[in-house]
């Protein structure tokens, strides 16, 4: 963000600090459909879908685990 400031600081009228919350709020209605989060990571953040749901499913067991294991 620090970068972003200071790059764009003649344009900024404001610094927000949480710029991830920018884009998930431009992005969480859409993702209420299946076929848009395919979209998402596919074309936002540059990964097949296949591979992010890959991804998510093992953190997820991982974390499952560590709950089971507590």
């Amino acid at each position: 963000m620090e970068l972003f400031a200071k790059l764009f600081s003649s344009l900024l009228i404001f610094v927000y600090h949480c710029f991830d919350r920018i884009a998930i709020h431009g992005y969480l209605s859409a993702l209420s459909r299946p076929e848009q989060v395919d979209y998402f990571f596919r074309d936002v953040v540059g990964v097949p879908p296949a591979a992010a749901y890959h991804q998510a499913d093992a953190s997820i067991r991982g974390l499952i685990q560590l709950l089971e294991a507590a």
